[in-house]
C-alpha cells in the first residue's frame, strides 16, 4: 500500500511486550537493525506506519530520525502516520555496523 510512494524504501514494524516497554530494548533493537540494513544490505530508505495515537511508537521512531511525511485511515479509518527515515542519513547519524549491543541481557 505505500510502495508506488516510496518504491524503494523498506516498511518495518515492531512489537514491545508490556514488561520490556521503557527499557530501551525499542531503541537498541531497532537501531542494531537499521543500522544493519543501511550497510550490509544497502537499503536506501526506511518506512514506518504508525497508529496515531501511539505516542510511544512515534516518539522513539522521532528519537530514532524518521520524519512524519503522510497521513493516512487505514482499512478500519483509523489515522495512521507513515514515517520516512533516509538510509543514507541514517548510517552517517548513527556510524558503522558493529554488531554490538548495549541493551542489557535478557
Amino acid at each position: 500500500y505505500l510502495q508506488p510512494y516510496w518504491p524503494d524504501a523498506v516498511e518495518l514494524a515492531y512489537t514491545i511486550y508490556p514488561r520490556y516497554r521503557r527499557c530501551g530494548y525499542g531503541y537498541e533493537a531497532t537501531t542494531g537493525m537499521l543500522r544493519w540494513a543501511a550497510h550490509t544490505a544497502h537499503v536506501g530508505r526506511f518506512l514506518l506506519s504508525i497508529a496515531a495515537e501511539n505516542a510511544a511508537s512515534r516518539a522513539l521512531a522521532e528519537k530514532l530520525g524518521f520524519v512524519k511525511a503522510i497521513e493516512y485511515h487505514d482499512e478500519q479509518l483509523n489515522l495512521e502516520y507513515v514515517y520516512v527515515l533516509d538510509g543514507k542519513a541514517m548510517a552517517k547519524r548513527v556510524g558503522a555496523y558493529s554488531g554490538e549491543s548495549s541493551a542489557p541481557n535478557l
